[in-house]
């Protein structure tokens, strides 16, 4: 595809990546059925962990957010975001990304 100028590569990405960062933390609450102000806290309890790294991995593949960006939202820090991706593969997390019907 060929772009004519920089706004038709604005158009291009702008339509691609549609999801803001918080309505895909809130589609990942209402999947876990966990409050966004649980996820936005820093307990280690399981659940609240798999629902943060499902909502990390959602927003690296449908925004075009910097890992620190997305991190910002649930105060975590870019490694955090970064180390998701490390644990894409278990059930849990999959099932969770699969229950937001994002992808």
């Amino acid at each position: 595809m060929k772009y004519n100028n920089y706004y038709d590569v604005f158009l291009f990405y702008s339509k691609q990546y549609k999801y803001s960062l918080e309505y895909i933390l809130e589609k990942v609450s209402k999947a876990t059925k966990i409050s966004v102000e649980a996820l936005k806290t820093k307990s280690h309890k399981r659940e609240n962990t798999e629902a943060r790294q499902a909502y990390f991995l959602l927003a690296m593949k449908l925004t075009s957010k910097s890992l620190t960006e997305i991190g910002a939202i649930i105060p975590r820090d870019h490694a955090t975001v970064l180390h998701a991706k490390k644990n894409a593969h278990l059930p849990k997390i999959k099932k969770i990304i699969k229950d937001t019907n994002l992808l």
